[in-house]
């Protein structure tokens, strides 16, 4: 990570707001990655998620593609 890059993480976690972005870290493998970070108060500290878009969506993904499957069936056996 260069030191431009660096600087930029230090702002947005001290803005003291919360949001999300997208990230490639380079301790996943550059993978792409959501991350969320959010401000607590009471400790000045700033709280972050990262998670990969992979173990994020999977699930989303398979659910669609079942629903698929039986909308696709549903209408071969109405039709046939």
């Amino acid at each position: 990570m260069s030191s431009l890059d660096s600087l930029g993480v230090f702002k947005l976690l001290n803005s003291g707001i919360s949001g999300t972005t997208i990230a490639y870290p380079e301790q996943l493998n550059y993978k792409k990655c959501w991350v969320y970070y959010t401000p607590i108060i009471e400790t000045n500290w700033t709280l972050m998620f990262v998670i990969p878009y992979d173990e994020l969506f999977v699930p989303l993904y398979l659910l669609v593609l079942r629903m698929l499957f039986f909308a696709v069936l549903g209408i071969l056996v109405i039709f046939s």
